[in-house]
């Protein structure tokens, strides 16, 4: 089952004002994709049909736990529900205690006690980033793709929202790489050598700065395998500088969208949009490819 929402947030309304609205808007602003019933809500929506499309078709349920939560019937039908997926094998219930502790906790749910949670004590930017890191690390894992794009937007003119855009000057979080992700480097700047002018040593910097550059590393694999792909089966004209500066910024984008493609295709001029659809289909493909050939290789590893 496709999933549209990466989190579904259920929550008392008297905590709206404090903690919800405010960590929604954050993890939107991020390109986070919300179930917030003030997002989602419509004039004449059914309230019970959009709250259970939310729970069936988000990857995740945040639970915004407090006493205003243990008191309300419509929030145990959503932790309910999100229970019943637990049942199933899915584990997707990310906790926040909200004002209360593990005995309030261990009170109302005890399965609920046993689980990590965070605390709105952190404060919205950092509980922010802890749930980015769960529901979707690719965010967090992106700065030598929101450089180039960062690069790309000057020479191109072409605008699109980059997540963390503002939450992204991150520290070196790795002081030594392994070889082979420097050499990639290399090879990286190597390809896209006539589009973009970066140097491999501000990628190996980037590189450093990612949670998981293991990762980052499979993604940027998928689109330099996409990006040769069709400049070879395409033959594009190899002074097409424009063209192919397209093509990489619309791999960029669509690595760093989630997969939703809304507003992202209408800004290539150059690309029709059948050539549109070979640059995202590759670059689904070679990642699925990647993917399993690194499970492969890991198992093979244990």
């Amino acid at each position: 089952m496709e999933k549209r929402w990466d989190v579904f947030i259920s929550h008392a309304s008297e905590d709206k004002a404090a903690v919800v609205e405010p960590l929604a808007k954050a993890l939107q602003k991020q390109g986070v994709r919300v179930w917030y019933d003030e997002f989602e809500l419509k004039l004449g929506d059914s309230l019970s049909k959009c709250i259970n499309r939310g729970l069936m078709y988000s990857n995740f349920g945040l639970v915004i736990l407090s006493k205003d939560f243990f008191a309300k019937r419509w929030t145990e039908y959503e932790l309910q529900s999100l229970l019943a997926r637990v049942v199933s094998g899915e584990d997707i219930i990310l906790p926040i205690w909200h004002n209360v502790d593990k005995e309030n906790i261990k009170e109302y749910n005890l399965y609920l006690s046993d689980i990590k949670a965070l605390s709105t004590d952190i404060g919205v930017n950092a509980l922010a980033v802890e749930i980015i890191k769960r529901v979707r690390p690719d965010i967090l894992n992106s700065h030598v793709r929101i450089q180039m794009s960062r690069q790309m937007e000057k020479e191109s003119g072409i605008q699109i929202d980059i997540p963390l855009r503002d939450l992204h000057d991150s520290p070196i979080k790795h002081k030594a790489l392994p070889a082979f992700l420097v050499i990639s480097c290399r090879l990286i700047e190597e390809v896209f050598a006539d589009v973009l002018n970066m140097g491999y040593r501000d990628m190996v910097n980037d590189f450093a700065k990612d949670w998981d550059y293991e990762r980052e590393f499979v993604i940027w694999s998928a689109i330099a395998n996409a990006y040769v792909q069709f400049i070879r089966e395409t033959h594009c004209d190899f002074e097409d500088i424009a063209k192919k500066r397209e093509a990489a910024h619309l791999l960029l984008h669509y690595s760093m969208s989630g997969g939703d493609l809304e507003d992202l295709l209408d800004n290539y001029e150059l690309l029709s949009p059948a050539e549109q659809k070979y640059l995202i289909e590759g670059y689904i493909l070679n990642l699925k490819h990647i993917n399993d050939m690194v499970k492969i290789f890991n198992f093979t590893e244990e």
